[in-house]
């Protein structure tokens, strides 16, 4: 929490927390302490993001959703809800420029971050610009290999998804296989196995 008040664009801090409260059974009164902590701090983005990231934990896309969208509204630069909305609005399929702004503005904010780069890059694929995302998860994969962190499936999925797209097979059958191989059961592994057995 101290890294938090400390920087509000401190992605993985809130992911920690969160992930803190989702182990501790939490949820609820987390999700308490930081509306009441928004409602003291109206200006401060951290509380209100994190009530955000509680809500999308809880299964509560929609509510989030709102709450991303009143951040971002009050705050341009509050990266970690902007990226979290681009994420959801590509995930929908839905307002894809606005995703893409969204997405954009928390790069310029924390243009190091995996899961930014795997934000951007995700909705670039949705638009069909996979060329554009091939860079943007190469380098999401190397910051986490360069930060020793575990391999994330999703990004060598999205990776595949992108080279499907700019027609490289190789490319697309080798990172699909790897996200596979990292996680058999990553969100999306349904689609990487179908894609995979069409790639001849």
């Amino acid at each position: 929490r101290r890294a938090i008040d400390a920087d509000a664009a401190n992605l993985n801090a809130f992911q920690q927390l969160a992930f803190l409260y989702m182990s501790q059974k939490r949820l609820d009164e987390a999700l308490k302490q930081f509306e009441k902590l928004a409602s003291q701090q109206p200006k401060s983005t951290g509380a209100q993001t994190m009530a955000a990231l509680i809500l999308e934990a809880q299964g509560k896309q929609a509510e989030a959703a709102e709450r991303y969208e009143r951040i971002v509204q009050g705050d341009p630069r509050a990266a970690v809800a902007s990226n979290n909305l681009a994420w959801q609005l590509a995930s929908r399929g839905e307002q894809l420029d606005r995703a893409l702004q969204l997405a954009q503005a928390a790069k310029a904010e924390m243009p190091d971050v995996p899961a930014v780069n795997d934000t951007l890059a995700y909705v670039y694929i949705k638009k069909q610009l996979g060329a554009l995302a091939v860079p943007l998860l190469k380098q999401a994969i190397a910051r986490q290999a360069s930060d020793k962190q575990p391999e994330e499936a999703s990004y060598f999925y999205h990776l595949g998804l992108a080279y499907v797209q700019t027609g490289d097979k190789a490319q697309a059958r080798q990172n699909l296989e790897r996200a596979l191989k990292i996680r058999a059961d990553f969100e999306g592994a349904e689609e990487a196995r179908r894609l995979l057995s069409t790639l001849n």
